[in-house]
């Protein structure tokens, strides 16, 4: 008999970009193993009165599908409030990051929240997914963590000629381009990285921003037509852009923010500066005038961090959870 699984995403259906990670850790499970039924809720209320409606449609979902496991993606209030909905299921919770990380810029009374929430919901739950060591170091209660990061397909980022990508995305081919996420600036810090950038004013270097508009399907070839990737953040989880670099062999500038420094630990042409736009520039004029692609791809497949082991790890705390 197939052991149900009940997904909750806090985000739109139909928005294709949001918790793409989570969805393509879904999509991975549910094509390579058929020992799970698996559905999807969708938390995308952002007003108490679609969060009336949402807990009916959530209660409705829930008394039908019967899950045996109900496995939620992001901390913060609503995974309190799945949490108590569903108080006598054997729960999972997956922290990215920014829900249980310190983060100012939201504001002290959402980040307060959603830290507290958080804790509580890691209380909750009967294991715990941590896509970093450092996040788990957050959490209270840490005896039924895991430490499993979101990881790339890396049949799908793989290696391409830049070149080639330019000129799909029209991009000169002369210029060298710092790729940067900035998609939520203020944590990302856009503008020490424009600060970075305006420091090398004359150089042919270009900031090539990622907004969260571009669709995913797109991003191999975005990473692959720059010439490096540029992470500058106040707080991080483990994020999925160094690993996409990784497996794509392109060198990466980051300040030590989540893990970052474990992920390239014997990587070449990656380095870990100071996060402050002198330091920035001086690494990324160092890298125009010395440059040659890292072997991210090698160190990212001796560490195991693929698409396909992370979901395999993840069936495994299934198959233990199931049994208690």
């Amino acid at each position: 008999m197939k052991t149900k699984i009940l997904y909750v995403l806090q985000c739109e259906k139909g928005s294709e970009n949001a918790f793409i990670f989570s969805r393509n850790q879904i999509n991975n499970i549910e094509s390579f193993n058929n020992k799970f039924d698996i559905q999807t809720f969708f938390f995308s209320a952002n007003s108490f009165k679609k969060i009336y409606y949402q807990i009916k449609n959530f209660r409705e979902q829930l008394k039908l599908f019967n899950p045996d496991i109900v496995h939620i993606h992001y901390g913060s209030l609503k995974s309190l409030i799945i949490s108590l909905l569903c108080i006598r299921c054997k729960k999972i919770i997956t922290f990215h990051g920014s829900d249980i990380n310190n983060t100012p810029s939201d504001g002290f009374i959402k980040n307060f929240t959603s830290i507290v929430c958080s804790q509580v919901s890691n209380l909750l739950s009967w294991k715990t997914i941590c896509v970093s060591k450092k996040i788990k170091a957050k959490l209270l209660k840490k005896n039924h963590c895991h430490i499993i990061p979101m990881c790339p397909d890396t049949s799908f980022f793989v290696p391409k000629e830049k070149n080639a990508c330019r000129k799909l995305l029209k991009l000169n081919e002369s210029t060298f381009y710092v790729l940067f996420n900035s998609n939520n600036p203020k944590i990302k810090r856009l503008d020490i990285a424009e600060k970075a950038i305006a420091n090398l004013r004359g150089l042919s270097i270009q900031l090539l921003c990622l907004k969260g508009n571009i669709p995913y399907e797109k991003m191999p070839l975005y990473v692959n037509a720059s010439d490096m990737i540029l992470l500058c953040s106040d707080n991080e989880g483990s994020p999925s852009i160094i690993k996409e670099a990784m497996a794509c062999n392109k060198p990466v500038i980051s300040n030590d923010v989540g893990d970052v420094k474990e992920l390239i630990n014997r990587v070449k042409n990656c380095f870990i500066v100071e996060k402050n736009p002198t330091s920035i520039s001086e690494k990324i004029n160092f890298l125009k005038h010395n440059y040659s692609q890292s072997n991210g791809r090698q160190i990212l497949t001796a560490k195991g961090l693929t698409q396909e082991l992370a979901s395999k790890s993840v069936c495994e705390i299934y198959s233990k959870i199931k049994s208690l």
